[in-house]
């Protein structure tokens, strides 16, 4: 994963490596899936806040 982010957004601040390395498996999944529609470091720090602990099934 971590080659993924860096040949998508270059450099991954500490900060969002150590919220990505936190994620459980759920996370993860819910994670490659919503990475199809992030395009920037902000969004990504966004999903991390918010998407990352937001429960949904589908």
């Amino acid at each position: 994963m971590h080659k993924i982010l860096k040949q998508k957004f270059g450099r991954i601040p500490a900060e969002l490596q150590n919220r990505l390395q936190k994620l459980d498996d759920e996370g993860l999944e819910r994670f490659s899936l919503a990475l199809l529609n992030i395009n920037t470091l902000k969004e990504l720090n966004l999903w991390l806040r918010n998407g990352a602990s937001a429960s949904h099934h589908g």
